[in-house]
C-alpha cells in the first residue's frame, strides 16, 4: 500500500498456521533511519501495518511462535530506503506483526500462507487483489490514476481490501 498523506491508518492483515506455538518470544525494534518502503516475507502469521506519527522512523512489534530449540533471529535490513523483515526460521516459526510506519511509506506483503486483509484510508486506490485459492473482496472505489496503490495477494486464503 501506498499512502501519501493524510491522518488515516493503513492496516494489512494476515493470518497464518497456529501449530507453531510450542515456544513464545517477543521482540521489539524502533529504525531510525530513512525508510520509503517497507517489505515483509512471512510465511505465517499475522500482520497488522499502521500508518501514525513515529518520528520519521519503523516501529515493528514481533509476537514470535516456535518449535526449535532457540528462538530465530528475524532479520530486518535497510537498503536504498527499502526496510526488508524476514522471519529467520523458514518453517519452523510464525511471526504476528505489529507494524507503525509513516504514512508516505509503500508496503508489500509477501503471503506464503493465509489471509490478507488491507484496511486503506477513505479514497479512491488503485487496487491490484489477487489469491490463488480463497475469496477475493475489494470495497473501495478504484481509479488506475490514484495517488494511493494497493497490491495483495495471497498463495492460500482469502484477499480482502476495505476502507478503514
Amino acid at each position: 500500500m501506498r499512502s501519501t498523506g493524510g491522518t488515516n491508518p493503513g492496516r494489512v492483515g494476515v493470518s497464518g498456521c497456529s501449530y507453531l506455538n510450542d515456544h513464545h518470544v517477543e521482540n521489539d525494534a524502533t529504525i531510525t533511519q530513512k525508510v520509503q518502503s517497507l517489505r515483509i516475507d512471512n510465511p505465517a502469521g499475522q500482520i497488522m501495518i499502521h500508518a501514525g506519527d513515529t518520528g520519521g522512523g519503523v516501529v515493528v512489534h514481533r509476537d514470535i511462535d516456535y518449535h526449535i530449540d532457540q528462538p530465530p533471529t528475524p532479520g530486518q535490513t535497510v537498503t536504498g530506503g527499502v526496510l526488508d523483515l524476514t522471519s529467520g526460521c523458514g518453517d519452523s516459526c510464525g511471526i504476528a506483526y505489529d507494524v507503525t510506519v509513516p504514512a508516505s511509506v509503500a508496503v508489500t506483503v509477501v503471503d506464503h500462507a493465509g489471509e490478507v486483509s488491507v484496511a486503506v484510508p477513505n479514497g479512491a486506490h488503485a487496487v491490484d487483489a489477487s489469491s490463488k485459492a480463497g475469496a477475493r473482496t475489494v470495497d473501495v472505489p478504484y481509479d488506475p490514476a490514484a495517488s494511493h496503490h494497493v497490491k495483495v495477494s495471497s498463495d492460500a486464503g482469502a484477499v480482502s481490501v476495505t476502507s478503514a
